[in-house]
């Protein structure tokens, strides 16, 4: 009975490796980080197109500590209109609006796909090398990176801070208080949803 199995290259060259008494080819750790280096790059890209002004998304409030968060936008595209830190307007959807720049959109399709390529390269051939210590820092490292990114793609993460604040500060119930009622609060300005209060349950 012949059995089909797949082709390889990596798996390959690893087992003819190992049989000639090494533990693993210099070549495959490097090839380990290359792809950890454009996995790195992608996502640092991606921090960079997301603040254009012309995607329409919203502040997520990392430029009220400084100008460094959009250092890297601005490094790249010297031209471009970027995010600022002021409060989005609430007759103008953030959250529903893809771009009103059909280049910066079509960067940002651009981007996304070398992120899904990187990672499909990854799930393609990592799994089989890869340590636990690897898996580790490559988490932390790529983590911290989404965590740093300047904007919100959503307006929601608003309407939810201001429901845990309407609860927790105002002793009101967000099940049934319209975040309109908190109009003074600092995070009002930037809730897109005002007259919505929370659909979710306890």
């Amino acid at each position: 009975m012949v059995t089909k199995t797949s082709f390889d290259p990596l798996q390959k060259l690893s087992v003819a490796f190992r049989r000639k008494g090494h533990i693993t080819p210099r070549w495959l750790n490097m090839f380990m980080y290359v792809i950890f280096g454009g996995m790195l790059a992608s996502l640092l890209l991606l921090g960079a197109v997301l603040p254009l002004r012309g995607l329409n998304y919203s502040d997520a409030l990392l430029t009220r500590l400084g100008s460094w968060p959009i250092m890297l936008t601005r490094l790249l595209f010297r031209q471009a209109s970027v995010i600022s830190s002021l409060p989005a307007s609430h007759h103008i959807s953030t959250s529903l609006i893809l771009a009103t720049g059909w280049e910066d959109a079509e960067l940002l399709f651009t981007v996304f796909c070398m992120v899904f390529l990187w990672y499909l390269l990854a799930l393609r051939y990592l799994p089989r090398y890869i340590s636990f210590r690897y898996i580790l820092l490559s988490t932390l490292l790529l983590g911290t990176i989404c965590v740093l990114i300047p904007v919100a793609t959503s307006t929601d993460l608003f309407s939810y801070i201001a429901y845990a604040r309407i609860g927790v500060i105002y002793h009101l119930n967000p099940l049934t208080t319209n975040p309109i009622a908190i109009r003074t609060d600092p995070i009002y300005p930037h809730v897109y949803w005002e007259r919505q209060p929370s659909i979710y349950g306890p």
